[in-house]
């Protein structure tokens, strides 16, 4: 969780981590989420809707997956192939 002093929204920060197949296409995934890009490297998303405004989603590739940054996070989704396997 990263509080934000300069966020008015009253709700508390939430962090999640989106471990993708290397084969994802990130910009499909942002616009699945309905999220915008905040950063590019890593890649971290945030809603455009204000009242999801709190919620970041952090999104990496199954190989690009960071333990410290997972153990940070307040959740984590992890998007399986069912071709390519788990790596």
């Amino acid at each position: 969780m990263l509080p934000s002093a300069s966020d008015t929204n009253s709700n508390r920060h939430v962090l999640i981590y989106l471990v993708v197949p290397d084969s994802a296409n990130l910009t499909h995934i942002s616009n699945d989420l309905g999220a915008i890009a905040l950063d590019v490297h890593p890649l971290i998303l945030g809603h455009t809707d204000p009242t999801l405004s709190h919620i970041r989603f952090i999104v990496a590739t199954d190989s690009e997956t960071d333990l410290r940054v997972i153990s940070s996070c307040d959740a984590l989704i992890a998007v399986l192939d069912g071709t390519t396997g788990v790596g």
